[in-house]
This record gives C-alpha cells, structure tokens and sequence, in this order.
C-alpha cells in the first residue's frame, strides 16, 4: 500500500509539468484589434507533414480562423458567415442579408483540387464534411464569377 500512494504521488507530480516548455524569450500584447503572443527559442521541436496535414511539437500551437481573401462590392452588401470551425462533420455558410443573388461555392484541399462546387439557394447552406480527411480546406464564395470571400476551413 505505502509502494501505491508513493507511485501516486510522483505520477502527480510528474503530470504537473507536462505541458511546460523552455524557450529563451516570448510575450503577450494586447490590444484593441486582438491579442498577440509569441515564444521564440525552444529548445526542442519536431514537425511531420503530410498531405491531409501536419503535426508540429511547439510552445504555441497556430489556432486560424481567417478570411483569406474578399472582395467589397457596391451593388450587394453580405455577411458571411462559415461556422464551426474547425468542425468535424457538417460546415453551415450563413448569409446575411441575403436576396436570392446568384452565389456559389467552391470547397477546394489544400492542394487546390476542386471537391465540391454548388450553388448557393438559401440563407444557410449546409456542407457535410464528415467523409473528407483531416485538414485545411479552402471555401471559395462567388457572386456571377466573381470571388467575393475565401474562408480556409480546419477539418478536424
């Protein structure tokens, strides 16, 4: 019994440092417009990539939901919305102030290989995911040709 609570008691003490790195600086900003923090010099890191992703030992690991590209256009005036993200199985686009405009949608990999294109009929359109593999993915928004947005969606 004295063996078991001593095993215990140093598997506690050993899980209290397990997620504690070493790196020589880093700090946290904060401002009006977001948070911003960063750790430089860590000592030891490993990275394994892959085509459905990739798999990075660090400090800080990178969390994106990110618009990558829009467009503003005059005639149209849209919200657009992609959530969760990541997700794991259904993807909602929601579309606010939306008035039967002529949008579709391009879900492309990260390699840009086309998956899925389809138009847009309703305020939220519905994109199962749930069969593609992990990874980043790329959500085109298109009014009559034109890109209007580009969310990079995670797949978890």
């Amino acid at each position: 019994m004295k063996l078991f609570i001593i095993f215990i008691s140093f598997s506690v003490c050993i899980s209290l440092h397990a997620q504690e790195g070493f790196s020589t600086s880093g700090n946290q900003l904060v401002g009006t417009g977001g948070n911003l923090s960063y750790a430089m010099g860590q000592v030891f890191y490993t990275t394994y990539i892959k085509k459905t992703g990739s798999i990075a030992q660090g400090v800080q690991q990178t969390y994106d939901i990110v618009a990558l590209l829009g467009a503003e256009i005059a005639v149209i005036k849209l919200e657009l919305l992609a959530y969760p993200n990541p997700t794991q199985e259904i993807l909602t686009l929601k579309i606010d102030n939306y008035k039967n405009e002529s949008l579709t949608y391009q879900l492309y990999d990260i390699q840009g290989k086309l998956l899925e294109s389809q138009s847009v009929k309703t305020s939220k359109t519905r994109l199962d995911m749930k069969d593609l593999a992990e990874g980043s993915y790329l959500l085109s928004i298109q009014e009559k040709g034109t890109l209007i947005k580009t969310f990079r969606i995670i797949k978890n």
